[in-house]
């Protein structure tokens, strides 16, 4: 099992605001089996196995919610999601997301950066009640559902 090869060409990036630039991103998550990529860059895995996406994805969010660590998202490919009354206390970066279902943000609380750059909602997204106490940016994000979103 290797690493996974998003980012990997180094035209991957993402915004750093602190540091006011753009920053370089390679996938630091190990492979799925032997394939090319890992669970949340591996499309066909998204097909044709979204529970194991979903799962693998709130381990990642729970692990930097107790470290109190930055959670990088970037370019995920992510079924229905429900982080509804998440609490995130460090930045969080959902850049160039694919969000296939819907995206549940309701009441939760982003205490750092929050970006969301170029991510695509091809499902219901809501954002209602959620507290934003630093920078909140979707910039080129696409929202398909739009009678839907609420922020």
């Amino acid at each position: 099992m290797g690493k996974c090869k998003y980012g990997e060409d180094g035209n991957v990036t993402y915004y750093g605001y602190r540091k006011n630039m753009s920053i370089p991103y390679k996938c630091p998550h190990d492979t799925f089996l032997d394939g090319s990529f890992c669970v949340f860059h591996d499309n066909d895995l998204l097909q044709n196995n979204p529970d194991k996406v979903k799962s693998s994805f709130y381990e990642l969010v729970n692990e930097a919610a107790q470290k109190a660590e930055p959670l990088l998202c970037i370019g995920f490919n992510l079924p229905d999601v429900n982080l509804s009354n998440k609490e995130f206390n460090n930045n969080v970066n959902f850049s160039r997301c694919r969000f296939t279902g819907k995206a549940n943000f309701t009441g939760s609380k982003f205490n750092g950066e929050a970006n969301f750059t170029g991510s695509k909602f091809n499902g219901e997204a809501y954002f209602s009640i959620s507290t934003f106490k630093e920078i909140a940016d979707f910039p080129s994000s696409t929202f398909t559902k739009k009678r839907l979103l609420k922020i």
